[in-house]
């Protein structure tokens, strides 16, 4: 059982956590911090709890957008990810300290079931997924990118 090996490593489960009538994880206290990957991507989580529900943050490191000297070609790519932000629900790209680039969000849940986080913690990411599969694919596939000149230079 989940509790039992939590105590074995020095978790007060009981304190923590409880199982409710429909045989779900409820969580009892709060904040709960967590980490994970998704897309490639690190993110942070923190669900504020409450007695019948509480809100949801993600922050997720996107990495930092290459300066015009390095590649003036993908810089353009991805700040026009970042421009169209404005269209996830959720979400918010972020520039940050030199040029670092930070995805965060939040949103209500209902209940403080395990599965209530979880599905909250799915609408975040399906909402900014577009955004983090075009910024994966620009910064994984377009390495050839790096100290290329742009294309839309006129002949002289």
């Amino acid at each position: 059982m989940l509790s039992e090996l939590l105590e074995s490593e020095g978790i007060p489960a009981r304190a923590l956590f409880k199982v409710s009538e429909e045989k779900l994880l409820e969580i009892k206290a709060g904040p709960l911090r967590f980490h994970f990957m998704a897309m490639g991507f690190i993110f942070a989580g923190r669900a504020d709890l409450q007695t019948h529900g509480g809100f949801l943050r993600i922050t997720g490191d996107l990495g930092a957008v290459p300066y015009s000297a390095q590649s003036p070609v993908l810089r353009r790519c991805l700040f026009t990810v970042i421009r169209q932000e404005r269209l996830m629900r959720h979400c918010r790209l972020q520039i940050r300290k030199k040029n670092h680039v930070i995805v965060a969000g939040g949103m209500p849940f209902k209940g403080t079931q395990s599965q209530s986080i979880i599905t909250a913690l799915l609408r975040l990411l399906i909402d900014c997924r577009p955004h983090l599969s075009l910024f994966r694919e620009y910064l994984d596939f377009l390495p050839g990118l790096v100290n290329q000149k742009p294309t839309n230079i006129r002949p002289e």
